[in-house]
Formats: structure tokens, C-alpha cells, sequence
């Protein structure tokens, strides 16, 4: 983020924020009625992308911000870090939202019996939250992490938002990223011998 053109950053920022918020608050409302009316698997990971894009976009202010006064972070600190946290989180609920939208697809068109036999909206619900659970999990620690300081020493400057994290911060924020993808087994390095 950092070299990040102001010019193209900002009008990308701005142009996403002025387009995508009427669209998302559209697609809100009407995924909400749809639910509401008659729940569909399809609509049930639909609306919860929708939740994570209007997120997205309420935190993008305070991006623009940040871009528009040179990468200075002059707002509150603590809306550092969970506005990355929130910038982030939702980059992975839409990537997993819209893989389990190709992937309920992808069954209702490859298997159409076999799939409306077993499709159910508690099983989008259920997937829903697997996937704001499984994303809050791991990006919890980029939120925590910033103000992680074993030494006592004074914290870096409070201005720059994430330009980077310290040698202790990396030592707690790499092995419990590794553990929750990894899920924790302790023996997926070594390779298999032939």
C-alpha cells in the first residue's frame, strides 16, 4: 500500500465507494426480502456477501482518507488497525462467499437430482458462518498484534498505519496465522518419502 499511486488509489477508492454503496445497499434490501420471503441457498451466501461488501465499504473512508493525506494516518489509532482488519476480513469473506456461490452453482448444474434432494438453506446458513467465523479467527491477530510490545519500548510512530510489523510482532502473528490454516497439525512440512 505504500506505493500506491495517490492519484490512482484515491480515484479507485472514491469511484468503488460512489458506485458501490447504492448498489450494495440495492442488493442488501433485495437479497434481505428474498430470504425473508423465501429462503434460497444461493440467496442466503448472496446476502452475506452483500453484509461483507457494505463492511468493505464503510471502513473505505478511512482508507481514502489515509491516501489522500499522503499515508498519514491522522484519525484515532485504534481505527488503525481494526480498519485493516475489517479491509482485509472482508477481501476473504468475498473470496470464500463467492467460491461457495460457484460451488452451489456447480452442484445444481452438474448433479440437479442429486442436489435439490439435498439442498437446504440451513446448509448456506451453516457455511455462512464457517466463513465469518473461519475469517474473523484469522485475521483477529492482525487487530491484537499492533499493539503487541514485549519490550516496553516506546511504540512505533503512530501516524503510519501498518507499515509494517516488528520482529516480535512476526514471531506471534506468523506461527498462529500457519496454525489456523494449517489446522494445527504440527507434521505438514515434512514430505512424504518415496
Amino acid at each position: 500500500m505504500q506505493d500506491c499511486d495517490y492519484y490512482l488509489c484515491l480515484t479507485v477508492y472514491i469511484v468503488t465507494f460512489i458506485t458501490g454503496l447504492p448498489a450494495n445497499i440495492l442488493a442488501f434490501y433485495t437479497f434481505s426480502r428474498k430470504v425473508w420471503r423465501k429462503p434460497a441457498p444461493i440467496d442466503i451466501l448472496l446476502l452475506n456477501l452483500t453484509i461483507s461488501d457494505l463492511l468493505f465499504l464503510i471502513f473505505l473512508p478511512f482508507k481514502m482518507q489515509e491516501v489522500a493525506n499522503n499515508m498519514i494516518w491522522n484519525i484515532h489509532y485504534f481505527l488503525c488497525p481494526l480498519s485493516g482488519f475489517i479491509f482485509y476480513m472482508t477481501i476473504y469473506n468475498s473470496t470464500f462467499f463467492l467460491t461457495a456461490v460457484s460451488v452451489e452453482r456447480y452442484l445444481g448444474v452438474a448433479f440437479p437430482i442429486q442436489h435439490s434432494l439435498w439442498r437446504r438453506p440451513i446448509y448456506a446458513v451453516f457455511a455462512s458462518i464457517f466463513i465469518w467465523v473461519f475469517s474473523i479467527l484469522h485475521l483477529s491477530i492482525v487487530y491484537i498484534v499492533p499493539y503487541y510490545n514485549p519490550t516496553g519500548a516506546l511504540p512505533p510512530s503512530r501516524n503510519i498505519c501498518y507499515e509494517g510489523f516488528t520482529g516480535d510482532q512476526l514471531k506471534i502473528l506468523l506461527p498462529f496465522s500457519a496454525g489456523i490454516t494449517r489446522g494445527n497439525d504440527p507434521d505438514t512440512s515434512s514430505a512424504p518419502s518415496r
